[in-house]
């Protein structure tokens, strides 16, 4: 099994029955970040996987329609944090 394999493996079971969770293709993702007290907190995020992940970083967008209430800041803000988490996992693995 590949390390892709393997990491689509891990997301399933991670996310098994979360309905926020959905795959969209062996190496593209979405979830729904959710705050049940305000709606308007609602955001969507898309994660796709280049062909040397985990090697590397996946890119992270949150440029989809569910998001069109966002500004282009608050987009950049959730991706820029979203990947300042991740960039520390890769650098260890590598």
């Amino acid at each position: 099994m590949g390390e892709q394999e393997e990491e689509v493996e891990i997301l399933l079971s991670i996310y098994d029955g979360d309905e926020n969770f959905k795959q969209l293709s062996p190496a593209k993702f979405t979830y729904k970040m959710c705050d049940d007290s305000d709606e308007t907190k609602h955001f969507v995020v898309e994660i796709s996987w280049p062909e040397e992940y985990p090697h590397c970083s996946p890119s992270v967008s949150a440029d989809v329609f569910f998001n069109r209430h966002l500004s282009p800041a608050t987009k950049s803000k959730i991706e820029t944090s979203i990947l300042n988490q991740v960039e520390p996992e890769i650098y260890f693995r590598n």
